[in-house]
């Protein structure tokens, strides 16, 4: 048999070196794998990092970001109904859209400037309008208008809070959607002749606009067209036919005001919180008075209801509380709630023919009311009709009424007689309470000794 070779077989510290050679390759292996790893991660963040910076810087910057908003808000067509062929150039200090009649519209304004002058042309196009909100935000104080722009956009001067004064331009006929809006130190606007719109909150919180000159041929006022803001006086030229909503709403400053004659409703809140006005004179041919138009007015003293007025809407002249003279016409049909409450001047009251019933608070807390006459087409006395009339002595309830609503006659300090047919079959709970030295006049057996007998109302039968 042949011997083995001796010194081909490893010995035993030969055998532990090998193996902790093999274990050190392992090892510098798998610290080799994750040092790969480690620094593929890195270089991956990197960048991922620099493509993030790269389309932060570019995607998301504030210009960035403004040029999506002015594109976004540029519109499809001009007004003259060319197509827009691009959106969000820049030239100067200002952006701009160009249409497909070779025009421009200025966008936006990015300058710092308190004193602008807008460039007659843009991309080598003529600038025919100032844009939506173009000058929204911004510090100007005045604005030179060239002769090529014929409008302004919605909005396009809103929250320009330094802007002291404006010429509209020459070719304008409507004053856009809230144009002015916010425009605080607006003292001073140039209307063209051409105007005949003044589109919604055009002029909404002017608080430095006294005054504004409409010329003849002026047709509409848009709703909150003026509301909030300092006008002292304005006179609608006798073509205007349309007076919106809110329109002078808490004008705190306006005195007096004519409604033009071709007018024939005046909107919900005209005049509401119009704390000065003394006076409006409403021509005849006016239909309606609508909600709240005249809602606290606490100076106005007179106001003459037309003869053609046939609705008077709720807290038409609530809180009214200098009015003494506010007749309603004979040829009233409804009255709402609410119209003549807190009036505390008020002395006389009419409730027409036409009237079948006597509306809530309709005329509540009047403290100078001397009578209350009530004709015999009323069916129903509503809710706190009459509460708070501290100075009528005595009332005649017709028998046409059917109905007291609640509290109807309460806290009539000097009250000391109504008389309550039988034909009256419902009576709300308080309907005279806290009336001192009331006594109820009424048939025996009727409902209303009954309700007297129930609630220790003083009676004295008929």
């Amino acid at each position: 048999m042949k011997k083995k070779n001796r010194a081909c077989v490893p010995s035993g510290l030969e055998k532990q070196r090998i193996l902790k050679e093999k274990r050190i390759a392992k090892r510098t292996k798998r610290i080799k794998i994750v040092l790969i790893a480690v620094l593929s991660v890195l270089v991956a963040a990197a960048v991922g990092f620099g493509v993030y910076f790269i389309i932060d810087r570019t995607l998301f910057s504030d210009a960035a970001l403004l040029k999506r908003a002015v594109v976004k808000r540029t519109n499809s067509e001009n007004l003259d109904g060319a197509e827009l062929v691009k959106a969000g150039l820049s030239e100067g200090d200002f952006m701009y859209a160009t249409y497909s009649d070779a025009t421009s519209v200025v966008s936006y304004y990015t300058g710092a400037d308190e004193n602008v002058r807008i460039p007659e042309k843009l991309g080598g196009n003529p600038v025919i309008a100032v844009g939506e909100s173009c000058f929204a935000n911004t510090a100007v104080k005045t604005v030179e208008i060239p002769e090529s722009v014929r409008y302004f956009e919605d909005y396009a001067f809103q929250l320009a809070a330094k802007l002291e004064k404006i010429d509209m331009p020459d070719k304008e006929t409507v004053i856009r959607e809230g144009v002015f809006a916010n425009c605080s130190s607006l003292g001073e606007v140039g209307v063209p002749d051409g105007v005949k719109t003044i589109e919604s909150g055009a002029f909404y919180y002017c608080e430095a606009l006294k005054g504004i000159d409409l010329p003849h041929g002026f047709e509409s006022v848009g709703s909150y067209a003026f509301a909030n803001s300092g006008l002292e006086s304005i006179e609608l030229p006798e073509s205007v036919a349309t007076i919106g909503e809110y329109a002078f709403n808490e004008c705190k400053g306006l005195k007096s005001f004519n409604v033009p004659a071709k007018v024939k409703e005046l909107p919900e809140a005209l005049f509401n919180g119009c704390t000065e006005l003394l006076e409006v004179k409403m021509p005849e041919g006016l239909l309606k008075i609508s909600k709240s138009a005249f809602y606290y007015c606490e100076k106005l003293q007179i106001a003459v209801i037309p003869s053609t007025v046939k609705e008077i809407g709720d807290y038409a002249f609530c809180h009214c509380i200098a009015l003494d003279g506010a007749v309603p016409p004979a040829g009233l049909e409804k009255l709402g709630s609410y119209v003549f409450a807190d009036c505390n001047s008020l002395t006389q009251m009419n409730i027409p023919a036409a009237i079948t019933e006597i509306p809530d608070y309709c005329y509540a807390s009047c403290f100078a009311i001397r009578e209350i006459n009530i004709p015999v087409t009323v069916k129903k006395i509503g809710n706190y009709a009459f509460t708070n009339c501290d100075t009528v002595k005595r009332v005649a309830v017709p028998v046409s009424v059917s109905s007291i609503g609640l509290c109807a006659f309460a806290a009539m300090d000097k009250v000391q007689t109504i008389d309550v047919p039988a034909s009256v079959i419902t009576i709300g709970e308080g309907a005279f309470v806290d009336c001192p030295d009331l006594k109820l006049r009424c048939e025996a057996e009727s409902f209303a000794m009954e309700y007297a007998e129930k609630y220790k109302v003083k009676v004295e039968k008929q």
